[in-house]
């Protein structure tokens, strides 16, 4: 305050008006994260400011659709409303890494964990990660179902929830249940198919908290954005 009285004199910062930054509004405005088409499967159609991904699928078709960004720390929650499960296929929602291959299923291997839907053909619901089997079965779902994801990027956990229950006795907010994952940048991401059948479609809608959520956030978490 004195060297601006020498440079400028009292008179003149009297004058200056208190900086106001609408902080609200600024936030409002951010970016938002959104299905990324150029690192997800060809086959989908993207609408709904790339936020809802739809695809009929061929005979053993199926893709994974990422978003246009990754999370290496903090705490982080999304939302996915599978509209449409492919009933002999099913779906997935959970994250991948920039090697996960588009073509395959999530939690396939190791770039990538998936909560499936598992299917009446024999596919088991549940999380998977590295393999045809899931690493934690659980509660299945079908089209209409809302999955919310929480990841833990500081303590390196994943927890899923189905219509807000979440599942494998996971309390995000207490750092209880879930699953271990590697350290890693992760894409939020989800998929649909048509293993083994064709002609099923797949759709589902992404939400990082650009609209109000279905459930709440744990605490300690925060929108994916």
């Amino acid at each position: 305050m004195a060297l601006a009285a020498v440079l400028f004199g009292t008179a003149a910062i009297a004058q200056v008006p208190p900086l106001s930054i609408p902080l609200v509004g600024l936030v409002s405005q951010l970016p938002f994260s959104a299905w990324n088409p150029a690192t997800s499967g060809s086959q989908y159609v993207f609408t709904n400011n790339n936020l809802t991904a739809s695809a009929t699928w061929p005979a053993n078709g199926g893709a994974i659709a990422r978003v246009t960004t990754s999370k290496s720390s903090g705490k982080w929650y999304f939302e996915v409303t599978h509209t449409t499960v492919a009933t002999q296929g099913g779906a997935d929602v959970g994250i991948a890494n920039a090697s996960a291959a588009i073509a395959n299923e999530l939690g396939s291997d190791n770039n990538s964990y998936g909560y499936y839907s598992g299917n009446p053909s024999g596919g088991v619901a549940g999380l998977y990660h590295g393999g045809s089997t899931p690493v934690v079965s659980t509660t299945g779902y079908g089209s209409g179902a809302i999955i919310s994801i929480a990841l833990d990027m500081d303590h390196l956990k994943i927890y899923w929830a189905v219509n807000g229950v979440w599942q494998a006795s996971g309390n995000p907010a207490a750092g209880t249940g879930g699953y271990a994952i590697t350290a890693g940048s992760w894409f939020a991401a989800a998929d649909g198919g048509a293993w083994p059948n064709g002609s099923e479609s797949s759709a589902f809608t992404l939400n990082v908290g650009k609209t109000a959520f279905s459930y709440a956030i744990p605490t300690g978490f925060a929108a994916w954005h």
